[in-house]
């Protein structure tokens, strides 16, 4: 009777403390996922664990920027897939693997004053070709989700003028934006501006610059 005694409070004292291991939850605060170069917030729940606030992260491939007394992380990766280490002391009570995500190619979008070009190929008369701009736009739910990650701009685009198979005109502009009116005092109804975008550039929640990839960026636009 004794023996059996013994054995249940060995029982007893083993559940109580399995019970009462640490563990770490991790949820999105906006999107469900992790993308590369991106301030990807997390909020923590730390479970039976006494002060979580003097908890301890570590990360392999990513940089973690800890706002502990909101119970959040901001993670920023650096490769495929992330790991995330939380040490209570110098005891390691969780380790955690994420996979990384690269972000969606931003939508690259001709305007003609203020009028956006319907289709890659469109008609517009000369009158209407005083001004020029060229934006890179994530889509609308990652805006919404990480607004300082998704700062897209065109950097460098050429614009040429075509009569038939002649290239009569072109100019290099590195920046969104150019004025026509020069460029086209020459052209004739029938002439095709050609549209050509080279470099789009990301800033990212810290301020940093990157070069993007983007997908097709050739316009076509007949003078009529």
């Amino acid at each position: 009777m004794k023996k059996i005694t013994l054995l249940s409070a060995f029982l007893l004292i083993s559940f109580f403390a399995w019970t009462q291991k640490s563990t770490i939850s991790y949820h999105a605060a906006t999107v469900k996922a992790l993308y590369l170069n991106c301030g990807n917030e997390l909020y923590v729940s730390a479970n039976n664990c006494s002060n979580p606030q003097s908890l301890r992260y570590e990360a392999d491939n990513a940089e973690l920027i800890t706002d502990l007394s909101a119970n959040r992380i901001t993670v920023v990766p650096k490769a495929a897939k992330v790991s995330i280490r939380v040490f209570d002391g110098d005891s390691l009570i969780s380790t955690e693997h994420f996979p990384v995500r690269l972000l969606p190619k931003p939508e690259i979008t001709v305007f003609i004053g203020t009028l956006e070009l319907p289709i890659k190929e469109a008609f517009v008369e000369k009158s209407q070709l005083a001004e020029l701009s060229v934006k890179a736009l994530a889509g609308q739910g990652m805006r919404d989700a990480m607004p300082k990650d998704m700062r897209y701009r065109v950097r460098d685009f050429n614009v040429y003028l075509y009569r038939g198979e002649q290239k009569i005109n072109e100019i290099n502009v590195q920046d969104e934006q150019v004025q026509l009116s020069d460029f086209l005092k020459d052209a004739q109804k029938g002439d095709k501006l050609m549209i050509e975008v080279k470099k789009v550039q990301r800033l990212n929640f810290k301020g940093e610059v990157e070069d993007v990839k983007f997908g097709m960026a050739n316009f076509q636009v007949t003078i009529g």
